[in-house]
């Protein structure tokens, strides 16, 4: 029988999986709500389906099968060792302009992206900035276990295996939340250890 177009719309091949984009509401509603699924303004921080809506924008945005494995597109604001940044800013994604013009992606489209599904509202930069202050005070205690002035290979040992254990697949066979945002904290050796287990990237 042949697929008219309301049917094809629940065909397997033409579905992607969809989170609730920060409108889980009752995550607020419990004694310890998760800023990361739910943040007022609700309207302002929805992300995702949820803020792109029933709008049909194929032709300016990427798909998830238009990601490459590697390289990653994006970067992400992080505030320098003793600098300031913006807290709404820092967390938030950016355009990795060189990644985008190797994998042959109009850096414009990942930006369009990035608006269109709202991936900087304040409850995604948030929630990324926590992941990336975590990372950073774990690398701290791996430091503090060298001693003092740890060698260059010394220090490029730890990035590596801080970057495969936060990489890793989880038991249940997905990847670790916000994989991207650690991919890129471990830049470039995230690379080097995704090379090696190229499924976690999939």
């Amino acid at each position: 029988m042949k697929l008219t177009a309301n049917l094809f719309k629940f065909e397997i091949t033409n579905l992607f999986a969809a989170c609730k984009g920060g409108t889980q509401t009752n995550g607020a509603k419990t004694r310890h709500p998760d800023q990361s699924r739910c943040l007022p303004p609700i309207k302002k921080n929805r992300s995702c389906g949820e803020a792109k809506d029933d709008n049909v924008m194929d032709e300016d945005i990427l798909k998830p099968s238009d990601l490459p494995i590697s390289p990653a597109l994006f970067s992400i604001t992080q505030k320098p060792q003793g600098g300031i940044v913006n807290k709404v800013k820092e967390g938030a994604l950016k355009v990795n302009e060189n990644a985008c013009l190797q994998a042959g992606i109009d850096p414009k489209k990942v930006e369009a992206t990035i608006d269109t599904f709202n991936l900087n509202c304040d409850r995604l930069c948030l929630a990324r900035k926590t992941v990336l202050e975590k990372l950073e005070e774990d690398f701290e205690l791996e430091l503090a276990d060298l001693g003092e002035n740890p060698s260059d290979n010394q220090i490029k040992s730890v990035l590596e295996k801080m970057a495969k254990y936060n990489l890793a697949v989880n038991q249940d066979g997905t990847l670790p939340a916000f994989f991207s945002t650690i991919r890129i904290y471990f830049l470039p050796y995230a690379e080097s250890v995704l090379a090696q287990s190229p499924q976690n990237g999939i």
